[in-house]
This record gives structure tokens, C-alpha cells and sequence, in this order.
């Protein structure tokens, strides 16, 4: 029999064979002591150090939920930080594990694009390889939506992938922007016409947005014979 103290995962048998399966927690030097009785009621104990040694785990890495958020413009500071190591585990960091983290885009097979041998992603997100945070400042070029993976790898060289996620940037309204306009002359009686194209961005066009012109004094009245011809943005009148 197995004296007190002894592991629960150990057992013997009645021949004397100590059997078991030691987990990751059992790691150590542990006593285990064995009583032997013999018909006649003579008994004896022998005690030995029993030495688990660690076997390297693979790294494990949770569901990771898409997330979405804003262009980062003049209204809001919005950035991406996303601390991916809270999705990964590994039992062996105690006994001096290190895990690095990647992270790549993914085609719609969920396989990682490469350039070469090395992992892709978009130039305004970075990976810090050793804490795992993903960050960067999407502006309004990085509106979009980009499908990733996360890759870890452990100091023994095992890999964990995580399932496909998405990063997804939505645009926030801009407004308009208007350059210094010069005064102008205009004579009596002759047709007038001043291109604006070159005074008025906007820089959610990319994304749909359109600009309405019009004309006004300086109080925001309309006036009185100018107009806008919308076709190519010009202001007309006589």
C-alpha cells in the first residue's frame, strides 16, 4: 500500500507496480512511501523521491471575436489596442516558457497572405511580439475591413493558431475643406465664371460622400445673381 502523503495520481497493485499519469500541476519532486505486509503480519516500509519532469505543451489560444471601430479624424481619438495575449494560455510559462505573437492577414480561406515567408498586414496596424498588443490609428485611407489570424510560438517552437477575425474601420463624416478664396472682379454686364473645384475637398468621398455648393453674401444670404453650375462646379452670373 501507498503511504499517506502519496500522490492521488499514483497507485500500486497487489505485485508491487506503481502506476500513474503525472499532469502538468504534478511537476516536482514529490515522497512516496509503500508499506509491505506479509501473511505472518511482518510489515516494512521504503520511502523514495519520485522526479516528474516538465514535457513541453503547445500554447492554446480562445475564440477571438471580431471588433469594429472608428476612423481616428479631429472628433474623437480613436485607436486600435487590442491585447491579444488574454486569448492565449500556455501551462509552461511558470517552468520559464516564452511565448511570441504574430499576427497576418488571411485570404477568404482563412490561410495566412504571405510576402515570402513572412506574414502580411496592413502598414497602419503593428504587433508588439512579445506582450501580444495589437495597435494603430486607422485614418480615413484605412476605412475597411481586414480578416486576421493570430499566430503564437512557443520557446520549443509550438504553434497555436487562432481562428480568422475581423478589424473593421468605419468611416466618421469629415467635413468639407475650404482653401483661402482670393476677392474677385466682375464687370457690368459681362458673364462672370470662377472655378471652384480647387478651393473645396472632401475627404469622405472615397467613401460616397458628396459636396453641395452654393452661393451666399457675407451674412449667408442667397445672392442675387450668382449660381452654381453643379456640372463643373462653377460660379456664373451677370
Amino acid at each position: 500500500t501507498l503511504g499517506a502523503g502519496s500522490p492521488d495520481w499514483i497507485s500500486i497493485d497487489s505485485s508491487g507496480n506503481l502506476s500513474g499519469t503525472p499532469g502538468t500541476e504534478d511537476i516536482g519532486s514529490v515522497s512516496v512511501t509503500v508499506h509491505a505486509v506479509d501473511n505472518f503480519g511482518g510489515s516494512t516500509s521504503g520511502e523514495m523521491i519520485l522526479e516528474v519532469q516538465n514535457v513541453n505543451d503547445a500554447p492554446l489560444v480562445s475564440t477571438i471575436a471580431d471588433i469594429s471601430l472608428e476612423e481616428n479624424n479631429e472628433s474623437n481619438g480613436s485607436e486600435l489596442m487590442l491585447d491579444l495575449s488574454e486569448f492565449v494560455t500556455d501551462a509552461d510559462i511558470e517552468f520559464g516558457d516564452v511565448v511570441s505573437y504574430e499576427v497576418g492577414s488571411v485570404d477568404g480561406d482563412g490561410e495566412f497572405v504571405l510576402d515570402g515567408e513572412n506574414l502580411t498586414l496592413s502598414s497602419w496596424m503593428s504587433i508588439n511580439s512579445s506582450s501580444g498588443m495589437l495597435s494603430g490609428v486607422p485614418l480615413q485611407d484605412n476605412v475597411d475591413s481586414y480578416d486576421l489570424k493570430l499566430r503564437v510560438t512557443d520557446s520549443s517552437g509550438q504553434e497555436a493558431l487562432s481562428n480568422a477575425f475581423s478589424v473593421t474601420v468605419t468611416n466618421v463624416d469629415d467635413a468639407p475643406i475650404a482653401l483661402f478664396i482670393a476677392d474677385q472682379d466682375a464687370t457690368q454686364g459681362s458673364l462672370f465664371s470662377f472655378d471652384l473645384t480647387e478651393y473645396f475637398t472632401d475627404p469622405d468621398t472615397v467613401v460616397g460622400d458628396t459636396l453641395t455648393l452654393s452661393v451666399a453674401d457675407g451674412e449667408g444670404n442667397p445672392t442675387e445673381g450668382l449660381s452654381i453650375k453643379y456640372d463643373v462646379d462653377h460660379i456664373c452670373g451677370r
